[in-house]
């Protein structure tokens, strides 16, 4: 069925005192995979595309990512502690995976406010790109797809040691281009056992 061979490495780091973890990430596979540029002639009535190959699938893909997490602020005290940035960026041959490239990037850890150490927060932007094979694809169909974003923002408090409740909101640019956005706000209460 074909073997995917996966291999990171990741660096551990100390910018002015302050821990962070860099890496990076390849993957390459000899499975095969259904051929996004086929998509025509899987969803067109046969004949209307011309002949149908005989083969609809494509052999091999590849996938290569960078990413960080580096603390801005870490507490004297307790070093686990903090707030700081992370991010990952990827591209890959974009069939037959559906994405060509994406980016996830944002801040968050624990609060910076006096006296809620103990909560948690985080900011976060992501924007997935589609590859132009499945895009062209599903466009014959009449379906439109375009790239895709969104943010996301949350605040955990912990009123107790044992129960949290969480704030969250998301605003989505959807991949469909005849969607409207979307925004998703949720509360949730937590208790450890």
């Amino acid at each position: 069925e074909g073997t995917t061979t996966s291999l990171s490495v990741t660096f551990p780091t100390r910018l002015a005192g302050l821990a962070g973890f860099y890496g990076v990430r390849g993957v390459y596979s000899s499975k095969e995979g259904v051929d996004l540029g086929s998509i025509p002639q899987l969803l067109l009535p046969p004949g209307s595309a011309g002949p149908v190959e005989s083969t609809l699938t494509k052999t091999g893909y590849w996938y290569f990512s960078t990413s960080v997490q580096q603390y801005l602020y870490q507490d004297p005290t307790n070093p686990a502690a903090g707030w700081g940035l992370f991010a990952e960026a990827a591209i890959s041959d974009g069939n037959p995976n559906p994405f060509a490239w994406r980016f996830v990037g944002g801040l968050g850890g624990n609060s910076p406010l006096p006296g809620r150490e103990h909560d948690l927060w985080g900011v976060a932007y992501f924007k997935y790109g589609f590859s132009s094979e499945l895009k062209d694809g599903l466009a014959v169909a009449g379906i439109g797809i375009d790239d895709e974003q969104g943010v996301e923002v949350f605040y955990n408090v912990a009123l107790k040691p044992w129960l949290r409740l969480t704030a969250d909101l998301q605003w989505i640019d959807t991949a469909h281009t005849n969607r409207d956005d979307a925004v998703i706000g949720a509360v949730r209460l937590q208790t450890k056992f």
